[in-house]
């Protein structure tokens, strides 16, 4: 008589709280259910948080020139115009000065694949390459400087600016797939692409900070 083969079946679990999808292509090989919530269901979202990987600004164009703000004028000397020649003057500076500015730029997700999303506005922003709102210099240092008659010398902190203007690089592509995170979450299936460009960011970008003398309104 025959014996009858059974077979158990596998186990399943009526929800998955997270697809782990690899693809031969190393351009998409992380990706998963991400939640509607976090992402906003923009078709590319800067990060996603269960993975590392985030989007970076990368500038493409800047203006040719930058300018200076100054942050801090010190003491101010004047030497008389009648004086018989220069006059040499010295400062003892130790100062240290918190400094900000508005950003005064833009930063969107929009192109023709991306929607817009106020939720990822702030987060876009902060990939800008050395934005920032605020920063300190500090100055401990005595300076000799010759001033000519009738010319005035002054210590200055200063900060050089520039506009650049670029693009986001790397993000998570929604696949047009809806899942479930977790146990009821509603969510969409994202892979990570690093190469694919996408949004528009233009911003004041602060290059350096210096010091000095001042020579009659010129450092």
């Amino acid at each position: 008589m025959n014996k009858k083969l059974w077979t158990r079946p596998l186990a399943t679990t009526p929800f998955l709280a997270f697809v782990v999808l690899f693809s031969a292509n190393p351009a998409h090989a992380v990706g998963g259910c991400l939640q509607d919530s976090d992402t906003a269901q923009v078709r590319i979202a800067p990060k996603a948080a269960s993975f590392k990987e985030k989007a970076r600004g990368v500038a493409r164009q800047q203006d040719r020139n930058s300018w200076q703000d100054v942050v801090w004028r010190g003491t101010l000397k004047k030497c008389a115009s009648n004086s018989p020649a220069n006059c040499n003057y010295s400062w003892s500076v130790n100062k240290t000065t918190n400094f900000g500015w508005a950003v005064g730029g833009q930063a969107t997700l929009g192109n023709a694949s991306s929607a817009q999303s106020a939720k990822w506005y702030n987060f876009v922003l902060s990939l800008i390459p050395s934005i920032q709102k605020s920063s300190t210099i500090s100055t401990t240092e005595t300076f000799e400087q010759p001033i000519p008659r009738g010319g005035f010398g002054q210590p200055w902190q200063v900060v050089q600016r520039r506009w650049k203007s670029g693009d986001y690089v790397g993000g998570w592509v929604n696949q047009n797939r809806s899942c479930t995170f977790g146990l009821n979450q509603a969510g969409h299936v994202y892979t990570w692409d690093p190469n694919v460009r996408w949004g528009h960011w233009q911003a004041n970008i602060r290059e350096k900070e210096y010091d000095g003398i001042a020579v009659n309104g010129k450092l």
